[in-house]
């Protein structure tokens, strides 16, 4: 890849990387039938600048949440609100995905990562509300998140 290119691709994703963010990236999953896959995520760290990206991923598989026993560790997304999410989607906060920066702006170059987009401020408060009164998420990540 040349070396425009490279720098293009580190331009694309510094103006687009911030606090809301939604990408979607090749990341490594838990299918053992499966290496990697697909994934909307959606950027949480208050400071950008940090060398870890911490995320909140997406999923369109509401069985699990099915029983409304997580609603407070989740944000419904429905059909239309964002153009990126053409099914009922659901932002999960139950877990944050922690990704090495540098590794998101490398998969960014190799157009394995895009960006669809930013969570509008409401849902982005909603989130950060969610995540202050969690039970499952880490102080740890509590304090670089809100």
């Amino acid at each position: 890849m040349s070396s425009l290119a490279v720098g293009l691709g580190e331009l694309y994703f510094n103006q687009r990387y911030k606090p809301g963010s939604i990408l979607k990236f090749n990341m490594e999953c838990d299918d053992p039938n499966r290496d990697t896959r697909y994934k909307f995520g959606i950027v949480l760290n208050k400071n950008t600048e940090e060398d870890e990206a911490l995320l909140a991923i997406t999923t369109t598989n509401h069985k699990f949440f099915d029983t409304g026993r997580f609603e407070d560790d989740i944000l419904r997304i429905g059909v239309g609100e964002y153009p990126c999410f053409d099914k009922p989607t659901i932002i999960s906060l139950r877990e944050i995905r922690s990704e090495p920066v540098a590794r998101l702006k490398t998969l960014c170059i190799s157009k394995q990562l895009t960006f669809h987009g930013e969570l509008t401020e409401v849902d982005l408060t909603v989130i950060k509300e969610k995540i202050i009164h969690s039970k499952v998420i880490e102080g740890k990540y509590k304090k670089r998140i809100v």
